[in-house]
């Protein structure tokens, strides 16, 4: 059997294992990042990452069987083990250390007192001696030395200034076969003890990752037409001017410069570099006109969103500020500032009616960190205000009933958690689920009344169909369902686009959110004190792009579109739920693009068909779900 890992970017990198004569596929396991891993009997040896904590990542050794049913388990545990390797029933690995690596089996003694970087050391088939790149004196050097011998190594080669010794590999015979660009293309080379060194491949994008196989072929990756390939050749026999040792030239140390060290300053990465334009219609409240900006810092510890509109006539501001904070490593903390107007409606007298509705609210998250998955509690302090306006001004008790001001504060917690996949060709999520579970109780200043609010969400992701243009499409179906208790006489709202929330992961999102959506209609078309929804999109890729458009900062980096249906409704305790009297039909097209350079943002834009009334178009920002 033959193992090599596979990525191509439209989903997690796997290890497969494939039958050396025919090629085929046996098994394969999905794996995580700086994958490497060897053969030690029928199991596979893997080194790769894993989250240790909220902000770190080790590497460690996992034991897989690849045979039907065979386990997989963890061996090590914040050890920072990579490159494993095997023969002669010896497994060796690096283990990192600040500043370099050291290999687990013991080193060879040292000439020089000056730090050493090594590459994987590779037992031999039948033990007793070891073989490894290191990086000494400005050069790589491939070293061979007896295991557990304390005497210096033999040099087999020291290669050029600027030159390169990699994936060294024993063959049966004992000869050694590793990789060099000495010659300009790194090509394989093989030393055996009497003979020297041969360079025995001569591909023209080059040979990396040697492996002899039985029949005396070797097996190597090189770069094809359409990305990385497995090859496999007889061995040639070309003449190479590799010399086995060379005299190092004298090292000149550059002449001294001062060094001014300074403190880091999150501004010139976090202020403002575009604004994007938005229209919002609130009827007879106004139709608003403003711009959007974002920004995240250059070390990650803050993200932000604005917003701020104007309406001119009634002449009215609306705006938003999220700001996200990791300053302090863990907890997560939040902070948000929004005010929003609506139409309450019209009088038969003509006095317009609308709602200013505020908000602030402060949080806090920790967060279990996983390659794959994510366990998330936020807990937060919220206040939520009402002011009621008529204009023409007039006694609002007298043309609105329950139109009083308000203020009311609170706590909520959230929980989150999911498990799926993605790749930076993949059009979504995959093969995967996501779900979060919202309390919130809120008391009303100057009266005892109170509300309590319950809120759950759960998306799923399926990989589905032959990949058609540059990924796979997907399946993704989302449902929500909320409900509301206490004296205070609030109610959920059905219909709507979800726009302008930002994912900055493991369910945390900043900007504007509805959690019950239906697509095709206004905004609270149904209220009730339950309500709940669900969604159907199959998402399917469109084009890559990959590219600048113009002279502008702004990219275009690859577009889908999405077919969709979408289900709501609202009703009161006692009555029956029909979740298909709002009910629409649509087709979404998703731009993924970057802003000043390197800010990803995604785009939406879509049509959407009621089961009632005409069609419409919308926009909005970021990912629904």
């Amino acid at each position: 059997m033959g193992a090599y890992r596979y990525d191509d970017g439209r989903g997690p990198q796997r290890l497969r294992v494939v039958d050396a004569e025919s090629g085929a596929l046996l098994r394969s396991h999905r794996v995580t990042g700086q994958v490497s891993f060897d053969w030690l009997g029928d199991s596979l040896i893997v080194g790769q990452l894993e989250f240790a904590g909220r902000w770190s990542m080790r590497s460690d050794l996992w034991s897989w069987s690849p045979k039907a049913g065979g386990a997989w388990r963890r061996l090590t545990t914040g050890a920072r083990l990579t490159e494993p390797r095997a023969g002669g029933a010896v497994l060796a690995s690096l283990r990192l250390t600040p500043g370099g690596n050291t290999p687990t089996r013991p080193a060879p003694m040292s000439e020089s007192s000056g730090s050493i970087t090594w590459g994987p050391v590779v037992p031999s088939p039948h033990g007793g001696w070891l073989v490894a790149p290191r990086h000494r004196n400005g050069r790589w050097e491939l070293v061979r030395w007896r295991d557990s011998v304390p005497e210096p190594p033999g040099i087999l080669l020291e290669a050029p200034n600027g030159a390169v010794v990699a994936d060294p590999a024993w063959t049966r015979d004992g000869a050694i076969l590793f990789v060099t660009d000495a010659g300009g293309i790194p090509q394989v080379h093989r030393w055996r003890d009497g003979e020297g060194i041969t360079q025995i491949t001569a591909e023209p994008n080059g040979a990396r990752a040697p492996a002899p196989l039985p029949d005396g072929r070797i097996l190597f990756s090189t770069l094809g037409d359409a990305g990385w390939e497995l090859r496999s050749v007889a061995p040639v026999t070309i003449a190479t001017s590799v010399a086995t040792r060379t005299e190092s030239p004298v090292f000149t140390p550059a002449p001294r410069r001062p060094v001014r060290e300074t403190g880091y300053s999150s501004w010139g990465s976090l202020r403002p570099h575009f604004w994007i334009p938005l229209v919002y219609n609130s009827g007879d409240a106004g139709v608003f006109f403003g711009g959007a900006t974002a920004g995240v810092d250059a070390v990650g510890r803050y993200s932000y969103l604005v917003q701020g509109l104007i309406s001119g006539s009634p002449l009215r501001a609306q705006g938003s500020f999220f700001l996200i904070s990791d300053a302090l490593g863990s907890p997560t903390l939040d902070f948000s500032l929004e005010n929003d107007w609506s139409l309450v409606g019209t009088d038969s007298t003509g006095h317009v009616v609308s709602s200013e509705r505020r908000t602030a609210a402060l949080g806090a998250t920790v967060l279990d960190r996983h390659w794959w998955s994510f366990v998330s509690l936020r807990l937060g302090a919220e206040y939520e205000g009402r002011r009621y306006v008529s204009l023409p001004d007039t006694n609002l008790a007298a043309i609105c009933t329950g139109c009083n001001n308000r203020d009311r504060i609170g706590a909520v917690a959230t929980l989150s958690l999911g498990s799926a996949v993605s790749g930076p060709l993949s059009v979504s999520l995959q093969d995967g689920a996501r779900a979060s579970f919202l309390y919130r109780n809120r008391q009303e200043q100057g009266t005892d009344r109170w509300l309590s609010e319950v809120r759950a969400r759960a998306s799923g992701y399926l990989r589905l169909g032959p990949r058609f243009g540059y990924a796979y499409p997907v399946l993704a179906v989302r449902g929500a369902l909320g409900s509301l208790d206490g004296p205070i006489p609030d109610s959920l709202s059905v219909g709507g686009v979800s726009s302008g929330a930002i994912d900055v992961g493991f369910g945390q999102s900043i900007g504007t959110f509805r959690t019950f959506p239906v697509r095709g209609y206004p905004a609270g078309t149904l209220h009730g004190r339950r309500a709940a929804t669900f969604s159907a999109e199959y998402r399917m890729p469109l084009a890559l792009v990959g590219r600048l458009l113009g002279h502008l900062p702004i990219g275009a980096d690859k577009f889908a579109f999405a077919l969709f249906g979408d289900l709501g409704d609202t009703w009161n305790p006692g009555q029956p739920a029909r979740l298909h009297r709002l009910r629409s039909v649509g087709v979404e097209l998703v731009g993924d693009l970057t802003v000043s350079y390197d800010l990803p943002l995604r785009v939406r834009v879509g049509v959407a068909q009621p089961a009632t009334g005409h069609a419409s178009v919308y926009g909005a920002f970021g990912a629904d779900f």
